[in-house]
């Protein structure tokens, strides 16, 4: 059996962050996007959620957001994984996890602006 691996982008020891909050499904949770610092693409997400410590919630969204992480760093595009995942009938993400991506994504096209000539 053969097995595919892409090399994983190294990130740097210190790494600028910016810390978002998110709303979904009536919970707040707090995003903390991080980069290299030498492109505006975030390279790694952490996501806090403010329900109670030890609850499945928080430890599924935590998990999702190392995957999603992990995607990016071996080459998946943020883009990809947004159109992939699941969406409503009036096109929002469905889930916590689609609308990370969705301020990832949205956070990447601001910061590609910003930086165009």
């Amino acid at each position: 059996m053969t097995r595919l691996v892409s090399s994983r982008r190294p990130l740097p020891a210190r790494r600028p962050q910016v810390s978002v909050d998110l709303v979904f499904g009536g919970n707040l949770y707090t995003l903390s996007i991080g980069g290299d610092g030498a492109t505006p693409e975030p390279l790694e997400v952490f996501v806090s959620t403010w329900s109670k410590a030890g609850t499945s919630l928080q430890d599924a969204v935590r998990d999702a957001a190392i995957m999603i992480s992990l995607a990016i760093q071996h080459g998946c595009p943020i883009e990809t994984m947004r159109r992939a995942l699941t969406r409503d009938h009036e096109g929002k993400p469905a889930s916590v996890i689609g609308a990370v991506v969705e301020a990832m994504a949205t956070m990447q096209g601001q910061q590609q602006e910003a930086t165009s000539p």
